[in-house]
């Protein structure tokens, strides 16, 4: 995220792997949300959720996660693909 220009709200988790309330992510009210596990139509479905920038302005993106999650060359292609995404939303 930060290589492509952007913040992680989890950035100053412990853990590689948090898992988030959705009050903190409400409270953290994050500007963009990639997803990578195929569950767009359930994240949209999450009434709270809809209270954060990102749903509000349709930024939400849900992304091929064999490209963001293997550690292979094709992170690159990810890169590539965060950077365009976050250009795209910004003013």
């Amino acid at each position: 995220m930060e290589l492509a220009g952007g913040e992680n709200i989890a950035g100053d988790a412990d853990n590689p792997w948090p898992v988030f309330s959705e009050e903190l992510v409400i409270e953290r009210d994050p500007q963009v949300v990639i997803l990578t596990s195929y569950n767009l139509e359930e994240a949209l479905s999450r009434p709270a959720w809809q209270a954060t920038s990102a749903f509000k302005n349709g930024h939400v993106y849900e992304v091929n996660p064999d490209i963001y999650s293997r550690s292979t060359p094709r992170i690159l292609d990810a890169l590539a693909e965060l950077i365009a995404i976050l250009d795209e939303t910004r003013p």
